[in-house]
């Protein structure tokens, strides 16, 4: 596939922090996917347009999800945060022509993860969490174990959003709390491998 178009089209529609993001999301998803044998193609087309609906601000977003009956279990509007989640996979299939379902459930969870996630929708997943354009605490210390043990790098993943969002005092989306306990991230005594958390 020639991503080009693509990447022409999101450069004229996200901010540069965030197009550049996504064009570091496109470069890790590929390493991983060569490191882990997953198919470059998906995880190329999956992390140059995990955010593509970032576009649209919230009140457009929201307006978005309902013109196009999306589902997205929120009443509340408490995970306002991941409304483009939900979004961006219906944004890449209309706006994008991206059909492969594998695709857009990868799209879908890159930002709470889910139980049972495919190896494509894990690469995506960590990828957008250790992308060039990051930088905090032990972000090298992830890398490398993305590189190792892609699992255990979801792992870490999820405990580090989880820890984020807890600081924040915010609430912890549904899909993310069951993926803590799918990946065995919820326990109590925590194996680290090797990524120190204070």
């Amino acid at each position: 596939m020639n991503l080009e178009p693509h990447i022409l089209k999101l450069k004229g529609q996200l901010d540069p922090r965030r197009f550049y993001h996504s064009l570091g999301v496109m470069q890790t998803a590929v390493c991983l996917a060569l490191r882990h044998g997953i198919p470059t193609e998906p995880a190329a087309v999956g992390g140059l347009l995990h955010d593509c609906a970032r576009c649209l601000n919230k009140s457009q977003q929201y307006e978005r999800l309902m013109e196009w009956d999306v589902p997205f279990p929120d009443p509340d509007g408490q995970y306002r945060t991941v409304w483009h989640a939900w979004l961006s996979p219906e944004y890449a299939r209309r706006e994008y022509r991206i059909q492969e379902p594998e695709v857009l459930e990868a799209i879908r969870y890159h930002t709470t993860g889910a139980p049972g996630m495919s190896p494509l929708a894990e690469v995506i997943f960590v990828a957008d969490c250790i992308d060039p354009t990051r930088n905090y605490p032990d972000v090298e210390a992830l890398r490398r174990l993305a590189r190792q043990d892609l699992r255990a790098a979801v792992r870490e993943c999820l405990i580090m959003k989880r820890d984020h969002v807890e600081d924040r005092g915010q609430r912890l989306h549904p899909d993310a709390t069951q993926a803590l306990s799918a990946y065995g991230a919820n326990c109590s005594i925590e194996v680290t491998f090797g990524i120190h958390r204070s």
